[in-house]
């Protein structure tokens, strides 16, 4: 059956370029250049990866009511284990790490990226349904009605827990609610995003020294390397988000 019908014509209004902080030749994936439902998606799995990542103690409770009835709460849960900040303070040795402790930070690490992209996620979604004539369109289209049903069936039944492909579909379930969620968590985001960014940059400064220092001992260049191939995977494996711009005439 063709559904195309169906589909919001919010290509028709808007498109994407490049973040401003990030030149389009520097980017590992240029998602400006995807199809915006593609993007919109990718958003949610990241939004939901965060939510998920950070109730870890609420996850059975995720599905019951709202996935995103905790999120105020996730913020104010966030920080550096000890370990971590240890490191960065110059307090301990990467010879005193035991693999316990390598293992905390290397989750420390992926959890300050999915941070940061999670954050451009969600200001992507935020942009893009202010943007004029975006509602419009999808209202147009028949709104949110038959996708809140289906995601609301997701959650009813916590086929997100079975399903992990559409499981971020679950945030569709009220998408008002969504966006309010959004909106009032932003500024808190976007804080945690900054501090995250800035753990980043103090570790890889960190691990960037030692290196500099030449063979230090097989522990040391053993935690060293596990530690940087964390970073190189989690930088790769988090995509810009783009930002949201005005259809030019000619482009449709």
């Amino acid at each position: 059956k063709d559904f195309s019908d169906c589909r919001a014509e919010t290509f028709e209004i808007v498109a994407m370029c490049s973040s401003d902080d990030l030149p389009a030749n520097e980017s590992k994936c240029t998602l400006w250049d995807s199809a915006i439902s593609y993007v919109f998606s990718l958003a949610l799995r990241y939004i939901y990866a965060y939510v998920q990542f950070y109730n870890k103690d609420n996850l059975n409770n995720l599905t019951d009511g709202n996935v995103l009835k905790d999120m105020s709460n996730i913020t104010s849960n966030i920080s550096l284990i000890s370990s971590l900040e240890n490191v960065l303070h110059g307090a301990i040795d990467f010879s005193a790490l035991s693999a316990r402790e390598i293992r905390a930070i290397i989750g420390d690490i992926y959890a300050s990226y999915n941070s940061i992209t999670a954050t451009q996620a969600a200001d992507f979604i935020l942009d893009l349904f202010s943007f004029p004539g975006v509602l419009c369109a999808i209202q147009k289209a028949g709104g949110w009605t038959d996708i809140e049903r289906i995601s609301g069936t997701i959650v009813e039944h916590h086929l997100d827990v079975h399903c992990e492909n559409e499981a971020h579909f679950a945030l569709l379930s009220d998408v008002e609610y969504f966006i309010h969620q959004l909106t009032s968590n932003q500024m808190s985001m976007t804080a945690t995003s900054v501090s995250s960014r800035a753990a980043l940059d103090n570790i890889t400064k960190c691990l960037q020294k030692v290196t500099e220092q030449g063979d230090c001992g097989d522990i040391v260049n053993d935690n060293v390397r596990h530690l940087l191939a964390a970073l190189y995977d989690g930088k790769s494996l988090s995509p810009e988000f783009p930002d949201v711009i005005e259809l030019l005439p000619d482009e449709t």
